[in-house]
């Protein structure tokens, strides 16, 4: 059986005449592609999309529901490897400052890579890992005029630092120096 193809000629018969019209053309003029400004047409997946043809379905392809694990880190209950039952969108953060990189041969192509309290670490959909920058949540406190303590809301550990330190290497106190903002 022959296949039509867009430059065959099709024969239209309308209102008593026969007319003549490419399969290319009658496509445009029966089912144009669908347009942004709401012109109705064919609308085809791209890749991001999967299209099972016996049930019609078509759903997005890369959707991933993240999900937090657990924290990694040397102190218990913290990890140092995964389980290895992580799907697609599990993550795990860094919470122990002693935790420096992740163990060689666990954590797919960034095993051994350095890594820093706050890091998250996903489970891609290919199955491989991937570190995400994190930052670590802090709060600052004084009990006294000369001391402030930063505290991390995650890993326990605080940063003193004494004020009566701080000089004009540190904190800018002649603002007339920069440029007048308009």
């Amino acid at each position: 059986m022959a296949q039509i193809r867009d430059s065959s000629t099709l024969v239209v018969y309308q209102d008593g005449q026969h007319f003549q019209i490419s399969a290319e053309n009658l496509k445009e003029y029966l089912a144009p592609l669908a347009t942004y400004d709401g012109v109705p047409g064919v609308m085809y997946p791209s890749r991001d999309f999967q299209y099972n043809e016996l049930s019609g379905e078509l759903a997005i392809a890369g959707v991933i529901n993240y999900s937090y694990v657990g924290l990694v880190g040397y102190t218990s209950p913290m990890r140092i490897v995964p389980t290895g039952d992580e799907i697609p969108g599990d993550y795990y953060i860094v919470g122990d400052v002693t935790y420096k990189n992740l163990e060689p041969q666990s954590w797919g192509s960034v095993s051994g890579d350095p890594v820093e309290v706050g890091d998250q670490v996903y489970r891609q959909k290919d199955g491989d890992w991937i570190i995400i920058p994190g930052l670590a949540t802090v709060s600052i406190s004084t009990n006294t005029p000369d001391y402030l303590v930063i505290t991390s809301e995650g890993p326990d550990f605080n940063i003193d630092i004494n004020v009566s330190e701080f000089d004009n290497r540190y904190v800018q106190n002649n603002f007339l120096a920069y440029p007048e903002v308009s």
